[in-house]
């Protein structure tokens, strides 16, 4: 009996920890920023912004598809019906792993089209539509 016991429980427990999505990257938001999982579905120039970031494509509309963490002071309620206008701050190519504020920073070039989890924040609005930042992200496979 007590063998029949420890076999349900280990497979109950088997169970539980694959029902898990653990294939998301690991992104940990601060408290103003979110962490959601999008799908790039444009670049983006909006008229009469510009911020240099080092990268040819700066801005883009992503679609949210769930939003996986929030902040405890992400002051915002996000539209994930419609796209979102989206700034990068180190830009949308390809940066090669390096030290920076003793932080590692490296990202893969993302295009529209392809996934990712990402952080972000909102940090103003241009004619009335709201612009968040993605800080990091992580382009999914």
């Amino acid at each position: 009996m007590r063998k029949l016991l420890f076999l349900l429980f280990m497979v109950s427990m088997l169970a539980c920890s694959t029902s898990k999505n653990t294939n998301l990257p690991v992104l940990k938001p601060s408290q103003q920023e979110a962490k959601v999982l999008a799908k790039v579905v444009s670049y983006e120039n909006p008229e009469g912004l510009t911020i240099d970031c080092g990268a040819e494509q700066c801005f883009a509309k992503i679609q949210i598809d769930s939003v996986i963490e929030v902040g405890q002071y992400f002051s915002t309620s996000m539209n994930t019906e419609n796209p979102i206008l989206v700034y990068f701050a180190n830009g949308m190519e390809k940066i090669e792993p390096k030290e920076e504020n003793t932080m590692s920073v490296s990202q893969e070039a993302i295009k529209p089209k392809q996934s990712m989890v990402a952080t972000i924040k909102l940090e103003g609005e241009h004619e009335g539509e709201p612009i968040y930042k993605v800080g990091q992200y992580k382009k999914l496979k």
